[in-house]
């Protein structure tokens, strides 16, 4: 296999945090694209994910009473056949167990964090936004390679109305228990800022001013019992897993602080990349630094791309261990890159994407997003 690099097109606040912790990391899972397989945690969040999306709808949209049912259901299929015997905390009974425990501490009936509804009647469930990244001159900074403006991808769980006030609902899975400082961590999380920005720039008005962000925990942490029936009788009782709530706020000096440390770490990552193509798309550690700390063993766990840091032979690892996937975060989904860049180059411009979908595709200083807020 010949592996191919290409500056992503698109970018979200995981690749802008992984772009500074780490950037030869940065550069071999997205700009090289190459990444482990799916892992139980990655499954079971988007089907946790899904699952609630789905009982939402049934819940607004249709006024089905047994929103859970349908939220499970849903939450099964995405799951699928997947099995990782190692990781019993997230199977798919625990999920279905998860999901349901969610909708026991947020009962749709009564919740006071409501979905927005929009001009065109539907509910702001997982609502997405796509906008050009701008300079601090307000000018796109350009593709290095197809010339196109970079663009900047945001996807809440949920737009909803709370306390008189519009807020980013997001919800995050976590194996660990909630320590007494959960709830400060999300203070200063760029995440946030970077979606506050994304609303300023949409030109809808309902989200030119955004109160601030309503993050959802849920807890599914491991059993640490030795006998196997008492992990057993853990991990099937609902009541081990826990909730917790907290919200936060953005001011505007916060969300310019974001736009500016946004521009610097892209406009470096480019000329990085530049550089390197330039060198002739070889000794990438020459270009990208590495981390050699913490970043090594986020999460507790060793970084799947190690062994290219270990050894001058690294690249022959990823050759013969992984094929190349891009992260669309546009669409929140992974694609074969081989796939991506012959649907990519097949845009003659994105001008005449507008032209032949006028009815449902909305221009936004040159990103496309469906009036429901999709990109397209």
């Amino acid at each position: 296999m010949s592996i191919k690099n290409f500056f992503p097109l698109v970018l979200d606040s995981t690749q802008l945090s992984e772009a500074k912790s780490c950037e030869i990391r940065f550069f071999r899972r997205y700009i090289q694209h190459f990444n482990a397989p799916e892992s139980v945690d990655l499954i079971a969040g988007g089907a946790f994910a899904h699952g609630i999306h789905k009982g939402r709808n049934a819940f607004y949209v249709d006024n089905d009473p047994n929103y859970i049912e349908v939220g499970i259901e849903a939450l099964t299929e995405h799951y699928g056949d997947f099995y990782d015997p190692w990781k019993p905390a997230k199977s798919l009974g625990r999920m279905q167990l998860a999901l349901e425990s969610y909708f026991n501490q947020y009962d749709l009936r009564f919740d006071d964090v409501q979905p927005l509804k929009l001009e065109d009647g539907s509910y702001a469930v997982e609502y997405s936004l796509l906008a050009p990244i701008l300079d601090m001159q307000g000018n796109p900074i350009l593709h290095p390679t197809l010339k196109l403006p970079l663009l900047f991808s945001g996807r809440l769980d949920m737009l909803a109305s709370y306390a008189g006030g519009i807020y980013m609902v997001d919800e995050k899975t976590t194996g660990s228990y909630f320590s007494k400082s959960w709830a400060q961590q999300w203070e200063t999380r760029g995440q946030f800022s970077g979606y506050k920005w994304l609303g300023q720039q949409s030109g809808i008005p309902i989200l030119q001013n955004l109160s601030g962000a309503i993050i959802r925990g849920i807890c599914l942490p491991s059993s640490t019992a030795t006998n196997e029936d008492t992990k057993y009788k853990f991990y099937g009782n609902i009541e081990s897993i826990k909730h917790q709530q907290a919200l936060t706020t953005r001011s505007q000096y916060e969300v310019d602080n974001w736009h500016r440390d946004m521009v610097r770490t892209v406009q470096y990552m480019l000329e990085q990349y530049t550089a390197y193509l330039e060198h002739g798309e070889t000794e990438p550690e020459k270009f990208f630094s590495g981390n050699w700390g913490s970043s090594c063993t986020d999460y507790g766990k060793g970084c799947p791309l190690i062994d290219t840091c270990k050894s001058i032979n690294g690249e022959r690892f990823l050759e013969g261990n992984y094929e190349q996937y891009i992260w669309r975060p546009e669409q929140h989904k992974r694609q074969l890159l081989s796939e991506y860049l012959e649907e990519i180059h097949s845009l003659v411009c994105w001008e005449q994407l507008a032209k032949d979908n006028p009815e449902n595709v909305l221009k936004t200083e040159g990103s496309l997003i469906t009036k429901q807020g999709e990109p397209v």
